[in-house]
């Protein structure tokens, strides 16, 4: 097979061996990055909304996280043979890799484009339980009697203060630029509005 030019089946089960790894982290609480909370919102959309797996499959985080993951586990098979991963495959990685740091949260729903995070929150609103039952969803939402909305910028800056696992700081001061950019797009919008009305 490596002969021949043709490791695709290493990479493979490489990616399918990080989705099992991913599943784990979900099913556990476990998250280490802003990625982990992607990955769990994209898994609810799709679960809630027809369609909404194979019209955004490129851009899902848990498929981009795979790809490389898969191509890093094929190069470090080959390299144990003496080959290299092609060309080819390099850039798909490059690509790949690229796609996740531009951390895009559009997706295609029913045919229009809209953000990741506001199609959770309203898949949240209309099924309440899936906050206590996914306690990494607290990190970014909070739930008010029986309304779950995004924390502010200023809950969010709270919960970095607050915090006292260090390994989080990463991510909670992450998740406070997120809040703080929410924030200045909704006022944006907001002027907007009120200036076309």
């Amino acid at each position: 097979m490596i002969l021949h030019g043709s490791s695709n089946v290493i990479n493979t089960i490489g990616h399918e061996a990080r989705h099992v790894f991913q599943n784990y982290k979900m099913m556990h609480n476990i998250v280490e990055n802003k990625y982990d909370l992607f990955m769990l919102y994209d898994t609810l959309v799709d679960f809630y909304t027809k369609g909404a797996y194979w019209d955004n499959y490129y851009k899902q985080f848990a498929e981009i996280d795979a790809r490389i993951f898969g191509y890093a586990v094929e190069e470090k098979f080959l390299n144990m043979y003496g080959y290299t991963l092609s060309s080819i495959s390099k850039e798909k990685n490059n690509a790949d890799m690229m796609l996740l740091a531009q951390e895009d949260t559009m997706r295609v729903i029913d045919g229009k484009e809209v953000l990741l995070e506001n199609q959770l929150l309203s898949i949240l609103n209309e099924n309440l339980d899936l906050y206590d039952k996914y306690p990494q969803l607290h990190y970014e939402f909070i739930k008010n009697q029986e309304e779950i909305r995004f924390k502010t910028k200023d809950e969010l800056v709270d919960n970095y203060i607050l915090n006292k696992d260090k390994t989080k700081d990463q991510l909670l001061l992450e998740l406070v630029v997120r809040g703080k950019r929410r924030e200045e797009l909704k006022r944006k919008n907001d002027i907007h509005n009120s200036v076309s009305k």
